[in-house]
């Protein structure tokens, strides 16, 4: 199943190039003359940003303001909150993660709209206290349980819990402490986990390598004639 993702991740790039894709969608939001297209355009931009820098398989979906995410301390935070696969395993505590404040906008978006960036604190606190979902139609009405990997479908190629996968490989390429990383971004515990997305990564690196390997010979044969 990992093989195929990284099958899929071919011509996707890493978790920068998609966030990047993401603020160009959120640019886009701001120049368009349509209010229905700029809150499909600001959903789509979210959609695709946040699993990026946060990989949470399908959890996007189920995220709430006042029920979930918070503002706190000048960032949105989770609280109360386990990734759905892995919820009812003992132990497992909430998920101490947050949102890094430079792609805090793509949430402001969702939640301002067209209004005037100074209403921005009182519509964070309507937000949270009437437990909105993250993702909401232009008509107010939640967008569907899998409106996240849809996005990610139409625009990647592929559903959004490639991501995981993705930052296995961007990070498993800085080695040990980067693989570490990538399982703490993923929230992943398994002491197997790092085992598997190396041998996967390591594979089709020497793949690649030896491919261009035999392309340089090929050269070679090609200036002898």
């Amino acid at each position: 199943m990992t093989q195929l993702k990284y099958e899929r991740m071919h011509g996707l790039g890493g978790p920068p190039d998609v966030i990047r894709e993401a603020f160009a969608l959120l640019d886009k939001a701001g120049n368009s003359y349509s209010p229905g297209k700029r809150h499909i355009l600001r959903n789509r931009a979210a959609a695709l940003g946040l699993p990026a820098i946060l990989p949470l398989r399908r959890d996007w979906d189920r995220i709430a303001f006042g029920k979930t995410l918070f503002w706190e301390r000048h960032r949105y935070r989770f609280r109360h909150f386990k990734p759905g696969k892995t919820a009812l395993l003992d132990g497992r505590r909430s998920f101490p993660a947050s949102i890094p404040p430079r792609m805090s906008c793509f949430i402001d978006a969702l939640i301002l709209q067209d209004n005037d960036p100074k209403y921005l604190d009182a519509l964070r606190n309507k937000a949270e206290q009437e437990q909105r979902p993250l993702f909401v139609q232009p008509n107010r009405k939640p967008a569907a349980k899998s409106y996240v990997s849809r996005v990610w479908s139409e625009i990647a190629g592929t559903g959004a819990t490639v991501a995981r996968t993705m930052m296995h490989d961007h990070f498993g390429a800085k080695g040990e402490e980067g693989l570490v990383k990538a399982m703490i971004l993923c929230d992943q515990y398994s002491p197997n986990t790092p085992d598997h997305y190396k041998s996967v990564n390591v594979h089709q690196r020497v793949f690649d390598a030896t491919q261009d390997d035999l392309l340089e010979e090929f050269e070679d044969l090609r200036a002898l004639q």
